[in-house]
């Protein structure tokens, strides 16, 4: 800019020069330029604007330096664009912060525990993102709702603020990052405080009364009248009780040194009440309602029983409650709050099964009153005969799932070795112990519990297979008979008929079992032949021809087979 300055009276020139910078930047030249316009200015041949001015019409306070105004304006915007960096600045840094407290540590610390009721203690909080790298970010802390009047960063991890004063457990600290921005000058300062998401942190509890002791120790499941002594500093319209696992309570009668509160229906042991724990009770089983019913199948039939106590709880701890029926877990569920279950009878083991009741890992205990009883175990047929050794079967009904139970088989009163339980609730195997004899009784016994049997279910022993019974009047004739129709069988087995699969007692051939059985009857047939009695010798002829023709007919092996030809068709 330039010019001659401004005389009382007259003209002078004033030349605005156009400036270096881009035009969208130079708002004080457009500004000058239309001023200079509106008041007659033309532009010479070089660009620059001459200004003849009238002191009549323009005074020398109406215009300003053009340098000045330029300087002036650079300055605020210079300003706008620190004020923008520095914004993005601190933006950034409290984003990093509340990104920092919201991916801490999972577990918020609070020195000390428990804060002063008259507040004005320090608090300390242990988190990460408290650091306050960049200078204008703080920190705004709440204690349920109340301003804390002192907030300031330690480390890291730690951040202190003054406590206001407050009472109650279990209460919310809200921490809010704050982005302060101071701009301006002296005359036209300019303040922001801008708060980004807060944050909180639960689990902070003011000092409250000292309980000593609380009567009863032990409360039903339906709730009941708790007395609480101990010392307390509030008044008697302020005093509350809060007890974990959402169970109600109501302050009824307050004094200096107890409080009278009602807790209402929960279960489980434990439940805080203020500074101590409170127990509730165990279920107990006073009495099974079984409609009559003695004795239950050890399999299922949608059978069930009504069980009857106190402390099984509120509805809403149904899910809590576990049945046990002799050990198997069952299906139970409440048909009347705290004293009543319906319990489902499960495939049991067979004998008399305990029941016992858990609420919240809470157990009842047993008795023989607690319990119920399956179905005496009955059995309906054997095999009738066989070596010792060998398997056997035993079929019935009620012979249970053999879970925790003790299966037991007698033959003749010896116990039998390897019992198995084949099928479920009807069927038993085991090895024939040692012995001798025919018409044997069969015992079964099932958890404790005595089988009935069958008059016609017996066990008779066959020849033993490594001693074979001998003697000069001759062998008995039932054993030789099953020995000749073993061998015969083993013959037709070893030629690969199907209806020998299985032997005389029933059990299927291996190749061992059925070389066994041809080399006894090669030893026996000798001595048949020298038999000094023709007439018993003849009697046992006929007698194991007889059976072993019998046997072929039952197993569908043609009379005029001979086992050695190639044709093995059978009708």
């Amino acid at each position: 800019m330039s010019g001659d300055g401004f005389p009382e009276d007259g003209y002078a020139n004033l030349h605005l020069d156009r400036a270096p910078l881009p035009p969208d930047k130079i708002c004080p030249i457009s500004w000058c330029e239309q001023f200079a316009v509106e008041r007659g200015a033309c532009r010479d041949a070089e660009g620059n604007l001459t200004v003849h001015c009238s002191a009549a019409k323009v005074r020398g306070s109406d215009l300003q330096p053009c340098g000045d105004y330029l300087r002036r304006r650079s300055i605020a915007i210079i300003q706008r664009y620190r004020l923008r960096y520095r914004l993005r600045q601190l933006l950034a840094a409290a984003r990093l912060s509340r990104e920092a407290l919201g991916k801490g540590f999972s577990i918020v610390r609070f020195q000390p525990t428990l804060a002063s009721p008259e507040g004005g203690s320090t608090l300390t909080i242990s988190k990460t993102g408290f650091a306050a790298a960049v200078p204008g970010l703080l920190f705004e802390a709440r204690v349920d709702g109340k301003l804390c009047p002192s907030v300031q960063v330690r480390s890291d991890p730690q951040l202190l603020c003054v406590v206001p004063p407050g009472s109650g457990s279990c209460l919310k600290v809200d921490v809010t990052p704050i982005v302060e921005i101071n701009y301006g000058g002296p005359y036209s300062p300019l303040s922001l405080d801008i708060k980004l998401e807060t944050l909180s942190l639960t689990g902070f509890a003011y000092k409250g009364p000292t309980i000593d002791r609380v009567v009863p120790a032990e409360l039903p499941t339906s709730g009941g009248r708790l007395t609480l002594y101990g010392s307390s500093k509030v008044g008697v319209g302020q005093v509350s009780i809060n007890a974990s696992g959402q169970v109600a309570c109501s302050v009824v009668n307050v004094q200096s040194d107890h409080v009278v509160v009602d807790v209402g229906p929960g279960t489980g042991s434990g439940k805080h009440l203020l500074t101590l724990a409170v127990f509730l009770a165990g279920p107990v089983v006073t009495e099974l309602d079984t409609n009559g019913i003695s004795e239950y199948p050890t399999w299922t039939r949608n059978e069930s029983f009504v069980l009857n106590g106190q402390n099984f709880g509120p509805l809403v701890g149904a899910p809590l409650i576990k049945v046990t029926v002799g050990g198997v877990p069952t299906g139970a569920r409440l048909c009347s709050e705290h004293t009543s279950l319906i319990v489902d009878v499960p495939p049991g083991a067979g004998g008399v099964a305990l029941v016992q009741v858990s609420v919240d890992e809470l157990t009842s205990l047993t008795s023989p009153s607690t319990c119920i009883s399956y179905a005496r175990p009955h059995v309906l047929s054997c095999t009738k005969s066989g070596v010792s050794g060998g398997y056997f079967a035993v079929s019935g009904r009620h012979f249970g799932t053999g879970i925790s139970s003790s299966l037991v088989v007698t033959v003749g009163g010896k116990a039998c070795a390897g019992v198995n339980l084949l099928n479920p609730h009807t069927k038993i195997e085991a090895l024939v112990p040692e012995g001798a004899g025919t018409n044997l009784p069969i015992g079964v016994q099932i958890a404790g519990v005595d089988a009935t049997v069958e008059a016609s279910c017996s066990f008779s022993y066959s020849v033993s297979i490594s001693k074979p019974k001998s003697s000069s009047i001759g062998p008995d004739s039932s054993e030789v008979i099953n020995l000749f129709c073993q061998a015969q069988l083993a013959r037709y087995y070893k030629n690969g008929i199907r209806q020998a699969e299985l032997d005389v007692f029933g059990l299927p051939f291996t190749t061992e079992s059925a070389k066994k059985a041809s080399e006894i009857w090669k030893e026996l047939e000798p001595k048949i032949r020298r038999m000094q009695n023709k007439v018993n010798k003849d009697i046992l002829v006929n007698t194991i021809t007889k059976a072993w023709q019998a046997l072929k007919k039952t197993r569908g092996l043609s009379v005029e087979e001979n086992p050695k030809s190639k044709k093995r068709n059978t009708t």
